[in-house]
């Protein structure tokens, strides 16, 4: 945030107020500037400097309460309560029993773990408050329920704060939470769907409601009320996130794509490299390799240490043949982490297609070192020891395999692979015994040695098993 982006008289007075530091002048400012300076630097996350403006206000207009609330506020946003409660007892003394004050303080004393004096001094405003301000009464007794993990209690009080007020906007935000903690999704459907109906444009209830919906499996409709959240809140972002993530656990990857690009365009120049990646991943689900690599190159640029990312990087380009490319990457994404068996695979293959065959052959020797129980590594090893000729050493390393992965979808593999150097009647025994303990993996033989697929030995055998 900067002071460009307000109004130039908020612009003209952060620069008076901030040039007394240069000049070492102490200027006034009317209480009311001071609020705006101070709400500037809040928003802005400068809290050391929002203090110290309450400090400044509070000099200049000691009879003010307003200046010392808001202090004694910032200090309790910093986890700072008890030096906020004499502030508070302070203010108490300048205007007693304004009602905003007496809910700071029980709030105070709630924060310091005085629950029963808290208590006390909330049921005392229950009779005297208006709708929001008894909202704010509720709100600050679920601190107590929180501290002491009754979070059903939390929930009960949390949903008399939001009946009271509907537009309480923290109430909802920690209803949500407290849903997550006490199971109660359906309750918290039937009270949003509630308040909804009394206001429809409450994002955050919206948003609650999907993360309930999301809860009891109504995934559809989850999806519709994140839509109306951040649609009635533009830039609603963990809204559109979280909408996103379902589309894609849902495999809706074109719905999912246009909400990232949404979230993208909200965050602009703050966008992080998961982000790119999450579109990326989209266009690679929707077989749009070029589209994808865009997105994958720019997360990259954000995170030049994600492995994944080159990973996937060098995925896109081996989907379009794009072999030395590919290898590029993969070798990047091996040089951050070389523990993982799928990164070695991908390079296996790559080198495979570039005639690089002892590279392919140790790639994946190395892949299977670190995951020996995947198949589909012995049979990639396999096949390139077949195409470079070592059909003998291909046989030894299905033999080995046969014995490690359960199943029978590597002994299918070794049957083809004694059809390849001539060993038939011991590999059409193997293959009666294959059919017989699981017929429908046969087609893994011609995965190896496509040839199978025409052969008479071979088509009598499935026959047998198939009648």
């Amino acid at each position: 945030m900067h002071p460009r982006d307000f109004s130039p008289h908020l612009r003209q007075l952060l620069a008076r107020y901030e040039s007394q530091f240069r000049t070492g002048r102490d200027l006034y400012f009317e209480l009311e500037s001071y609020l705006e300076i101070i709400h500037f630097y809040e928003a802005d996350s400068q809290l050391t400097k929002a203090l110290e403006a309450c400090e400044r206000a509070v000099s200049h207009h000691p009879s003010s309460t307003g200046a010392y609330l808001k202090q004694a506020q910032l200090l309790m946003d910093i986890g700072r309560s008890a030096d906020a409660l004499p502030i508070i007892r302070h203010a108490k003394v300048l205007a007693p029993g304004q009602i905003d004050t007496e809910l700071l303080y029980a709030e105070a004393v709630v924060n310091l773990g005085k629950y029963e004096e808290g208590l006390k001094v909330l049921e005392y405003l229950k009779e005297e408050a208006d709708a929001a301000q008894l909202s704010d009464v509720f709100l600050i007794e679920s601190l107590i329920y929180e501290q002491e993990g009754q979070y059903e209690r939390m929930f009960y009080t949390l949903k008399s704060a939001v009946n009271a007020d509907l537009t309480n906007e923290e109430a909802l935000h920690r209803l949500g939470g407290c849903v997550n903690r006490c199971k109660r999704y359906q309750e918290s459907i039937d009270l949003h769907e509630a308040l909804l109906d009394r206001d429809a444009y409450l994002p955050v209830a919206w948003y609650n409601l999907a993360q309930a919906r999301l809860a009891t499996g109504a995934y559809e409709e989850a999806i519709e009320a994140y839509e109306f959240a951040f649609a009635i809140e533009e830039g609603f972002v963990q809204a559109l996130q979280e909408c996103a993530d379902l589309c894609t656990e849902l495999n809706q990857h074109h719905r999912a794509l246009k909400y990232y690009l949404d979230l993208l365009e909200t965050e602009g120049a703050e966008a992080e490299s998961e982000l790119y990646s999450q579109i990326g991943n989209c266009y690679m689900a929707m077989n749009r390799p070029q589209a994808a690599v865009t997105y994958f190159l720019q997360a990259a640029r954000h995170d030049p240490m994600s492995d994944e990312t080159f990973f996937n990087i060098g995925s896109c380009y081996a989907l379009e043949g794009f072999w030395s490319n590919a290898v590029q990457y993969f070798e990047k994404a091996i040089g951050i982490d070389e523990e993982r068996d799928e990164y070695f695979a991908a390079l296996g293959e790559a080198c495979f297609h570039l005639q690089d065959h002892e590279q392919a052959i140790d790639c994946m020797r190395q892949a299977i070192e670190l995951n020996d129980m995947e198949s589909s590594y012995w049979k990639l090893l396999a096949a390139f020891l077949i195409n470079d000729g070592q059909e003998e050493s291909a046989l030894q390393v299905l033999e080995e395999g046969s014995d490690v992965v359960p199943g029978t979808e590597i002994l299918y593999s070794r049957i083809a692979c004694l059809f390849a150097i001539g060993r038939r009647q011991e590999a059409c025994q193997w293959l009666a015994q294959a059919l017989a303990e699981d017929f429908e993996q046969y087609p893994a033989m011609f995965d190896l040695i496509p040839e199978l697929e025409e052969d008479p030995d071979v088509l009598a055998l499935i026959s047998i098993y198939t009648a």
